[in-house]
């Protein structure tokens, strides 16, 4: 179903299976420049797989960066260590100044706005991979979370700890998201965590374990069996 479900216009990517109905559980990531999945710590593998697929959907419109090893062996187009990141964060970082600067000259000159093709980042451990970059590309990522938009192109999907966003949470770019009432949450604790903003319903309390998450779409949370990664046979 995985391969069918995905709506390239929009770059709607299934998440998983939602429990209700069992129609697919889609993120649509053309909807805001930032995305974020968090949960309690670690996960069943469900990173992996939706890396596997945004990669294999995507090709070299995808990258990861992995500061937490999540996603390790999940996918080729891979950046880690202190090096990998701080080299890819310095490429990601011409590519949105590129494009902002020439948005910004078709606009003035009065020509159409152009269409980029779309470059989508799967963060894993955004707190992590702050720490492993140096004082001037971590300014560079704040900076690039501050200033992508949707017609830039250039999209974020962020998965954290929910307690690491403290971490970060003071930055302009995290602001212009609050309340976070959209986004991902997986397997358990969504009722106990106070950062993804979610209506109140006792149905969270509920344990649903490490295979199931939720989508919140302005904060109202709809359950779902999470992606898993396809294993090959022998």
């Amino acid at each position: 179903f995985v391969e069918d479900a995905v709506e390239p216009e929009t770059l709607s990517f299934p998440l998983g299976i939602v429990k209700q109905s069992l129609e697919p559980c889609m993120l649509r990531i053309t909807a805001r420049p930032i995305h974020f999945i968090l949960s309690r710590g670690g996960d069943s593998g469900f990173l992996g797989a939706f890396a596997a697929l945004l990669e294999g959907k995507l090709g070299d419109g995808f990258r990861a960066l992995d500061g937490d090893g999540r996603l390790d062996g999940c996918c080729a187009r891979l950046s880690a260590g202190e090096d990998g990141l701080n080299q890819t964060v310095t490429e990601i970082f011409g590519e949105l100044v590129r494009r902002h600067n020439e948005a910004k000259a078709l606009r003035e000159a009065g020509n159409p706005a152009p269409v980029y093709p779309p470059k989508v980042y799967l963060v894993s451990g955004l707190s992590q991979v702050l720490s492993k970059l140096d004082p001037d590309r971590q300014d560079k990522l704040h900076q690039l979370l501050e200033r992508c938009t949707v017609p830039l192109a250039v999209f974020f999907i962020m998965a954290d700890r929910a307690d690491a966003l403290s971490s970060y949470a003071i930055k302009p770019w995290f602001k212009h998201l609050s309340p976070l009432e959209n986004g991902v949450w997986l397997g358990d604790g969504a009722a106990e965590q106070y950062q993804l903003k979610l209506h109140s319903d006792r149905s969270l309390y509920a344990k649903i374990g490490e295979n199931f998450g939720y989508l919140a779409k302005d904060g109202a949370p709809v359950l779902m069996k999470l992606l898993e990664r396809e294993e090959n046979d022998g």
